[in-house]
């Protein structure tokens, strides 16, 4: 099983950072009484501890990927999941920032201090902007164990009034375990002409032409890792890569929004039914799943004007071009970790959007703050203005900050209702997800059905590095650090007869929601409540259960049936438990969530091919 993946797990610590290692050496009463010997500094983690990539795209939409049946190229994606195994119930908050602060935590938002976008935040519990100490990240936690730890690009957990030149720096990325950042601590920036830090330093510089600020932060961090590599080859490594894409404003060189010129002139009505068609025909979705209509209050793509339909297409061609631009550098630093031969031990989490596609567009516009803002304005005066900075093709470019027709965000969030900032549905809170670990995860092309949240990922990590968490406390002087675990793990080999492929395991649902996973010994994961809410996001079939998002049954072709049976019952050392417990819901209908880790196995990696136009490197 993955939780044995290591002989030993590391002991609890309870407060960070580790206590000094003694000195070694005695002093006498002279230099020749006194004896010189070099203290040993422990080592924390066990051998083979991976690598940690997450990569965290910004305002995608699960319907966008090519990956799972949208319409923009992801080959990047296409690569972690092909590598591994996918998950199409994983979930974020419907915002930037409380998405950020759960990921990097494993707690839920509220819990540490992120209700809302760090732009506003005030003195209401929950709401602070800043997470407490008390709540140590990923980052500080691998940091403190022996990892080298770097983020890139988007911040956005840090209160505005703290992002001055002159702090306070605690809660920048540097203050939480981060020891190199390079990227903007704001929620989004000019592709162009970025205001960037680097660790606490604004960088002032002028920037050369043909600058993109995706393929800066992607650069740098292959800068980064071929340092790593050659002054600390011993340590493993945690990034935090995380692009401004496809946040607004949507900006990216012609020639890649050039590549979708007519793919969407039919409109956005016509993407969503594409779309729910091409996810289908991946097993995305169930067969029986029914599409949900357009709400009323939006516009029909018949009911565009004429004269404003090809500008309405631009702005979507734009954003895909951005997007698959940002996949694209999101493989150029996959391909660096490679080179040296080091992603067959790295883990690779790959988040599509920490929310929902952006509607903050609104009707489209060339200046998104407009919109934001709620300033009134017409197609035709954006239109007028657009004339004279150059037409069409100025979109994208450094002298118009655009964003698409809240429209084809409804259109990126298929097959689900809703977008970014709507909690209430899966179109702003369900992302796609592909994790990889070619040294541990057996590949697996049917995605997970698992019901998940970002949260899940920080004790995931945890478990797979052998890091024992502590329980409780607060990170003072005479106290703990807290670890908020809800709880995520990977296994393998649901039962006797069933696919051996890893899946994530669920610890813990969030509270707020009406639907729980239930795993029954000794067969598959099947989902019970919260049938209606899927329901209604046109994910279940009228006439049946989730049941058509199961696993697989029976193996595929070259796989080998295995046992389930607990770590204790094969007298594995430092055997984790089954853990078995009740969910809250009336006696009559209480069933038991057992949860069991069985062993792995591992798989080739194949080699990738970079793709795409050579100015973009």
């Amino acid at each position: 099983m993955l939780g044995m993946l290591f002989a030993t797990a590391a002991s609890a610590q309870e407060v960070l950072p580790f206590p000094p290692t003694p000195s070694a050496s005695k002093a006498g009463l002279t230099i020749e009484t006194s004896t010189y010997k070099k203290r040993v500094e422990p080592r924390r983690l066990k051998d083979g501890a991976p690598n940690i990539l997450i990569i965290l795209m910004d305002d995608v939409g699960p319907g966008t990927p090519s990956t799972y049946g949208g319409e923009i190229n992801t080959p990047t994606l296409d690569r972690v999941a092909k590598l591994g195994v996918s998950f199409n119930r994983c979930h974020s908050t419907a915002m930037c920032s409380p998405t950020r602060a759960a990921l990097l935590t494993g707690c839920n938002h509220t819990r540490v201090g992120n209700g809302q976008i760090a732009a506003i935040a005030n003195d209401f519990d929950g709401f602070s902007g800043t997470i407490p100490k008390s709540s140590a990240t990923v980052a500080e936690v691998l940091k403190n164990y022996g990892y080298n730890t770097g983020a890139w690009g988007k911040w956005h957990n840090t209160p505005e009034e703290q992002i001055t030149s002159k702090g306070p720096f605690d809660y920048w990325p540097t203050g939480y375990g981060f020891e190199y950042f390079y990227g903007f601590l704001a929620g989004e920036a000019s592709q162009y002409e970025p205001t960037l830090t680097r660790n606490t330093t604004e960088v002032i510089q002028q920037k050369p032409k043909g600058y993109h600020l995706t393929e800066d932060i992607a650069e740098d961090a292959i800068t980064w890792l071929r340092e790593q590599k050659a002054y600390a080859p011993d340590k493993p490594f945690f990034m935090y890569w995380a692009p401004g894409a496809s946040h607004g404003p949507h900006q990216v060189m012609k020639e890649w929004a050039d590549k979708y010129k007519g793919k969407f002139d039919d409109g956005w009505d016509r993407y969503r039914e594409r779309a729910f068609a091409n996810a289908k025909a991946k097993g995305w979705i169930p067969q029986t799943a029914q599409l949900t209509a357009r709400p009323a209050s939006m516009a029909s793509w018949d009911s565009i004007p004429e004269e404003e339909k090809p500008f309405q297409r631009r702005l979507m061609e734009v954003f895909a071009g951005f997007t698959e631009h940002a996949d694209y550098n999101a493989g150029r630093v996959i391909d660096e970790i490679e080179k040296p031969g080091r992603l067959e031990n790295t883990l690779i989490f790959y988040i599509w959007g920490d929310n929902g596609s952006s509607s903050e567009g609104l009707n489209g516009t060339i200046s998104e703050q407009l919109a934001q803002n709620g300033i009134p304005t017409k197609i035709s005066q954006h239109l007028e203005a657009l004339n004279e900075l150059g037409g069409l093709d100025a979109l994208g470019g450094p002298k118009t900050d655009n964003m698409y027709h809240a429209a084809w965000a409804w259109a990126g969030s298929t097959p689900y209702q809703g977008t970014k900032l709507m909690g209430a549905y899966f179109g702003g809170t369900r992302q796609p997800m592909a994790v990889s670990w070619p040294k541990q995860i057996q590949a697996a092309p049917t995605p997970r059905p698992q019901f998940h949240h970002v949260i899940d990922i920080v004790p995931t990590i945890y478990e797979l590095t052998k890091i024992t968490a502590a329980q409780g406390g607060q990170r003072h002087r005479a106290g703990p650090v807290r670890w908020c675990q809800h709880g995520l793990h990977v296994w393998r080999c649901p039962g006797e007869g069933h696919a051996q492929d890893p899946v994530l395991r669920h610890h813990g649902q969030p509270r707020d929601l009406s639907r729980r996973l239930v795993r029954e010994r000794p067969g598959p994961a099947r989902a019970v409540g919260g049938r209606d809410t899927e329901r209604r996001q046109g994910m279940v079939a009228a006439d049946g259960p989730v049941g058509a998002l199961q696993p697989r049954r029976g193996l595929e072709s070259g796989e080998r049936p295995c046992r389930l049976e607990s770590a204790e019952a094969r007298g594995d050392e430092g055997a984790v438990p089954a853990r078995v417990h009740e969910e809250q819901e009336p006696a009559d209908r209480r069933r038991p969530v057992v949860h069991r880790d069985v062993p792995s196995r591992r798989t080739r990696l194949p080699r990738r091919s970079p793709s795409g136009p050579s100015t973009a490197r």
